[in-house]
């Protein structure tokens, strides 16, 4: 437990450095602005709670993952299928257009269930995210990405006995080479010799298949040590999400003409959904060091180089309304129980919800082409950092017009600001100390925030101001999300920090 914990000061006008690129009420190089979040917790005015919390509105990882793949606002539960689905919805993905405009490779690395909702949203389609055997028969069929590493082993998502898992082991689909979760084995180190030995040039493709029998790659261990931070990998069975990235772009990199790589850390989420603070630090430990080992495998020789590649951050939502209350060191955890939940009785955190928010999101970028978000930055939500969710699919298409031929996003799912500080601080004892943390301050990077809503959660807000649903031809960005009263920047920071 903390020792020396410090709280938190809320105040009514913060102080941010202005993201790269972007503007800011009143446009100062350094600007202040009203956040309500802060101001709840300094004065009692529950005006930012009320909005994200009473009524909650928020979007699901289908229609969020959606909006990145395709640039569409679609109906919740929707993957890549258009709002309302219509009869012949499917959306064209950036994933399917690259391959088919530039040949690009394609892959998607997930500590999920390969076929869940946002890996599925880059290589699938279908107007209900429940229908995971059709999703899954799609992504191994039909979309056949050069690389699919994710979770689902065994697992309702997947069961052994599915057709199309048969097909995998018995050597009857297109995937060469396929690695599965093999007790006493040690992921990692399979699966990094399974991928040396594929060549995209002589057609083969990587599949590997792993995780719990909860669906996901086993949760990581996180002590509570002040002073001495110290994550333990969950499972040797499965690979760390750094391993897996790793191994994608073993293969991915072979190809002459580019790729296209999402890179998913889904425990965040899973984690959020129950309030499990611990697991979902191992969470973003696990996405921190799968940013750093990219970041080094670009700068390492003979592979990417950063003149032609582009690395985006974000989260398709948020979730769980995490905030603050005390000041934790490195190392240090809050004091967690469970009485058919997680409490934490100590006050150091607090949960609103174990379900999704419309919060906005952290988007970065580094290497060529991040300039062109700041494009975008503000053009929905004049003079702010924010970008909608959309508009990271129009920023990827266009850096790959302008050049860039390597393109991997990163995906922390339902992580917003909260969570990116909470891990930060356990990890290195500080707010903004993260791989990502420092993108926007180079010269080849840019930082701002993300928009997560999408049509379910716009006509709900829209129904309970009596005004019309969306239109994609004629809506009100505003009521997507209401800046004023949900702040113009995420979970806030402290000043200085």
């Amino acid at each position: 437990m903390a020792s020396g914990l410090k709280r938190v000061l809320g105040f009514l006008l913060l102080l941010l450095p202005l993201a790269s690129g972007s503007g800011a009420p009143g446009g100062d190089a350094a600007f202040q602005v009203y956040a309500p979040v802060v101001a709840a917790r300094a004065s009692g005015d529950t005006v930012a709670d009320g909005y994200f919390l009473s009524p909650r509105f928020a979007a699901d990882s289908a229609a969020t993952a959606t909006a990145l793949a395709t640039g569409r606002k679609t109906d919740s539960g929707n993957i890549a299928w258009a709002a309302g689905d219509p009869a012949g919805g499917a959306l064209t993905t950036i994933a399917g257009q690259l391959r088919v405009e530039v040949g690009f490779a394609l892959g998607i690395v997930s500590t999920v269930p390969f076929n869940h909702a946002t890996p599925a949203a880059f290589v699938a389609h279908n107007p209900d995210r429940g229908n995971t055997a059709e999703i899954a028969h799609e992504i191994i069929s039909d979309t056949v990405p050069a690389v699919v590493i994710g979770g689902g082993y065994d697992h309702g998502y997947f069961p052994l006995d599915n057709p199309d898992y048969l097909a995998l082991a018995g050597g009857q689909t297109a995937y060469t080479h396929v690695i599965t979760r093999t007790a006493g084995v040690d992921g990692a180190v399979a699966l990094q010799a399974v991928a040396a030995d594929v060549s995209l040039a002589g057609g083969e493709r990587l599949f590997g298949l792993f995780g719990t029998p909860d669906g996901h790659f086993a949760t990581h261990q996180v002590a509570d040590a002040p002073g001495a931070p110290a994550v333990t990998r969950g499972a040797v069975e499965d690979p760390l999400l750094a391993d897996a990235a790793l191994a994608a772009l073993t293969v991915l990199s072979q190809d002459p003409d580019g790729f296209f790589l999402l890179v998913e850390q889904g425990d965040i989420d899973w984690s959020n959904h129950q309030n499990n603070f611990a697991t979902m630090i191992g969470g973003i430990w696990d996405l921190d060091r799968a940013v750093q080992a990219v970041e080094d495998f670009v700068d390492a020789p003979g592979g990417p180089e950063w003149p032609d590649t582009l690395l985006v951050l974000t989260a398709d939502h948020a979730n769980s309304y995490l905030r603050l209350s005390l000041e934790l060191g490195a190392g240090d955890l809050p004091r967690q129980v469970n009485e058919g939940g997680w409490l934490y009785p100590d006050g150091e955190v607090s949960y609103g919800t174990q379900s999704h928010t419309n919060e906005l999101v952290t988007l970065q970028a580094r290497g060529a082409g991040s300039a062109v978000f700041a494009g975008y930055a503000g053009s929905w939500y004049p003079e702010t950092g924010i970008v909608d969710n959309t508009q990271v699919y129009q920023a990827i298409r266009q850096a790959v017009a302008a050049g860039v031929r390597h393109v991997i996003l990163f995906a922390g799912d339902g992580m917003q600001l909260a969570h990116e500080v909470a891990g930060s601080r356990y990890l290195y004892g500080r707010d903004r100390a993260l791989a990502w943390h420092d993108w926007g301050e180079g010269v080849d990077g840019w930082a701002g925030f993300a928009t997560t809503w999408d049509v379910t959660t716009y006509n709900n807000y829209a129904a309970a101001a009596g005004v019309a649903p969306y239109d994609p031809d004629s809506f009100d960005p505003l009521l997507g999300y209401d800046g004023s009263r949900g702040g113009w920047v995420p979970y806030p920071l402290a000043a200085g920090q």
